[in-house]
């Protein structure tokens, strides 16, 4: 049995556990009665100790597997929570949603030869964007995005300031989620025009309308923004995750904030019309509303072998020269073969021997 853990920490992750578990479901498993079972927070002890592998999507998840002794753990992390690096220890393998999370996830504490790059997941359904944009009232060709209030911070003036400083014609909208001090906050602060949202069916529609999120690399709205198409603008990274942050910038699959003076120059950025193409383009390529199958395909695998593992990219594959060409030594047994001009020289030297025996 493969239990899909997650803590309770919100829809979107147990929507992507939903999806992942309906995954496994699907794949060919490796025995019969190899049951998938998605398991919310509360849910009994005796559910995971009757799991002989589980995936964690959350430090929280793995921690229960390990205290549950399940046999073989594994985890996913699709951004990065510092919280990981209590417990990535104890997990038997890693599997990061971006080759570019990889190097940070080994920061963390988890074994380089224990991590596989996989795939970020999407939620099931289909996410229709401009449905989704009709049902809001919003154009089709407006820019669209989405603040949530975890990345507010401890300053919302300086956030506001920057904010009200964004171009007109992007349309703005704060994701509360199911923060009540966060929602009176904003209506008496707010001065400029935008929107805001609570958990719920508008949410849903909202995260399939944008365009753009404002989002942290260690924050859950990284991996909800690639799930829903939509390139986040990621906030003045700490100096640790400037390679990420950099290496997804590069792809195009996102728009770096230098300081947090410079948010309304990046958002105006990030939201001209060949930005948004060349952002959808960049994730259409990644495919991540398959990418629960292929995560899924992995996680099978595991499960089959787990001793297997993938060649880590980089590594040698057998025995590999490397250097300049080695030179043998001379062996008296093996005489050493002439030089090029050696042999010119040699058949120089036939071929006057040749004319004056012709001469004579």
């Amino acid at each position: 049995m493969i239990a899909v853990l997650e803590s309770g920490r919100g829809p979107f992750l147990r929507a992507i556990a939903d999806a992942l578990a309906e995954a496994l479901s699907d794949a060919d498993t490796p025995e019969q009665g190899n049951a998938v079972i998605a398991l919310p927070a509360l849910e009994p002890r005796r559910d995971v100790d009757g799991a002989t592998a589980a995936i964690a999507l959350d430090p929280e998840s793995l921690a229960r597997a390990h205290e549950a002794n399940v046999a073989l753990r594994l985890a996913w992390i699709g951004w990065l929570d510092p919280r990981w690096e209590d417990v990535i220890a104890s997990a038997h393998h890693v599997l990061v949603a971006h080759p570019s999370l990889v190097d940070p996830v080994i920061a963390l504490g988890a074994p380089r030869a224990r991590v596989e790059v996989a795939s970020w997941i999407a939620p099931r359904g289909e996410r229709d964007r401009a449905a989704a944009r009709a049902a809001l009232g919003i154009d089709a060709d407006v820019p669209f995005v989405i603040v949530p209030t975890q990345v507010i911070g401890d300053d919302l003036t300086a956030l506001l300031l920057q904010l009200a400083l964004v171009r007109e014609g992007v349309r703005i909208a704060f994701d509360v989620a199911e923060d009540v001090e966060a929602a009176r906050a904003l209506r008496r602060r707010v001065a400029f025009p935008a929107h805001m949202f609570a958990e719920g069916p508008t949410a849903s529609l909202a995260w399939t309308a944008a365009d753009r999120v404002v989002a942290r690399l260690d924050g859950p709205e990284l991996a909800r923004a690639f799930a829903h198409g939509a390139a986040p603008i990621l906030a003045p990274p700490r100096p640790a995750d400037l390679f990420t942050a950099r290496a997804l910038a590069g792809e195009g699959l996102a728009t770096t904030v230098v300081n947090d003076a410079t948010l309304a120059v990046a958002i105006d950025d990030a939201c001209s019309r060949a930005s948004i193409d060349r952002s959808r383009a960049a994730l259409a390529a990644l495919a991540i509303d398959r990418g629960a199958e292929r995560v899924a395909a992995i996680v099978q695998r595991i499960v089959r072998d787990p001793a297997a593992r993938r060649a880590i990219a980089g590594l040698p594959d057998g025995l590999e020269a490397i250097g300049p060409e080695r030179r043998e030594a001379p062996s008296a047994a093996a005489p050493k073969p002439p030089s090029r001009d050696e042999q010119i020289e040699n058949e120089l030297e036939a071929l006057r021997a040749r004319i004056r025996d012709e001469k004579s």
